[in-house]
């Protein structure tokens, strides 16, 4: 049964992560359709949709008993692009630059991480800290709404398909997306009961898997010369976790933390916001060094938590 729940993981892990595409492609086909701006489709669009694999995951997990499993796809996923994602693309594009103040002013949001640390801190997530959560992503949106105006860019894509074709793919994307996500999180905790595993290093593991989209997204959006669409999906990938994400959960149903090392995962998640904010505010740009030492600090990060296991 061991290989079995291996398999069916890494078949609902590949499911989430193919229908999280098919919907980010679905939603920049209506961006254009509706002419909104390059801007406002990295913040908003893409950053709500890349994170439709956590989202799946958590709820799959919470449904499934096993909480922690989907704070640990949360948190693992933002500490990933805080680091590992953002590193790796400071490197490959020789330095990024930070060129505008509004992108600049952005990045304070990703202080947002200490928020979901504090509310857990007693040890549960509750409906009460969901609405906390979605009203600060509410304040996000309305901040982003006001910030909008400079950036008139449009979001240019394909036109071989229509509206209709592409709202079929949408509907049908998502839904592969939460059955991939209830066949990974029940495989999943089956292999933590099993093997005497902690579900919520599980949920780290398999948060690499939930931020390859927003690398591959990311890393193309640099190829064709748009780095804030590739910052945008990062930050605004994190940022959405941490509020929306997380505030969804809670208000589904409210989660109890079993295990204490959700806490040092959380406040590993602050430092390395910390950290990214540190270092794209000194001199507007984050360098290659600078990426490297990102990268670095995530494999730190993977070392603990193989020796605390």
């Amino acid at each position: 049964m061991f290989w079995i729940d291996v398999v069916l993981v890494i078949v609902g892990l590949a499911l989430v992560v193919k229908a999280s595409q098919l919907a980010v492609g679905s939603l920049l086909w209506l961006s254009e359709e509706f002419g909104l701006t390059e801007f406002t489709t990295s913040f908003l669009v893409i950053g709500i949709a890349s994170v439709l694999p956590e989202l799946a995951l958590g709820l799959a997990a919470a449904f499934e008993g096993a909480s922690d499993f989907g704070i640990g796809i949360v948190f693992g996923a933002n500490i990933l692009d805080l680091t590992l994602v953002l590193g790796i693309v400071a490197i490959y594009a020789n330095g990024l630059k930070v060129e505008s103040k509004t992108v600049r002013d952005n990045l304070y949001f990703l202080l947002l991480s200490a928020l979901p640390v504090a509310l857990v801190w007693d040890g549960e997530l509750t409906r009460f800290d969901g609405v906390v959560l979605l009203a600060a992503f509410f304040v996000y949106v309305l901040w982003l709404a006001r910030e909008r105006k400079g950036f008139t860019r449009k979001i240019a894509a394909s036109r071989d398909t229509d509206l209709p074709d592409q709202l079929v793919i949408a509907v049908f994307s998502i839904v592969v997306l939460f059955g991939g996500a209830y066949l990974a999180a029940h495989a999943a905790t089956s292999i933590s009961v099993g093997l005497g595993v902690p579900v919520l290093f599980l949920g780290l593991v398999l948060a690499l898997g939930t931020c390859l989209p927003e690398l591959s997204f990311s890393l193309q959006a640099l190829a064709e010369k748009h780095p804030e669409l590739g910052l945008g999906d990062i930050v605004g990938n994190v940022v959405t976790d941490c509020t929306f994400t997380l505030g969804v959960l809670a208000l589904v149903r409210p989660i109890s933390i079993s295990d204490g090392g959700v806490l040092s995962v959380g406040v590993s998640m602050l430092l390395a916001a910390l950290l990214a904010v540190w270092f794209m505010r000194s001199g507007a740009s984050l360098s290659r060094r600078e990426g490297v030492v990102l990268v670095l600090a995530y494999a730190g990060f993977v070392l603990a938590q193989v020796f605390l296991v």
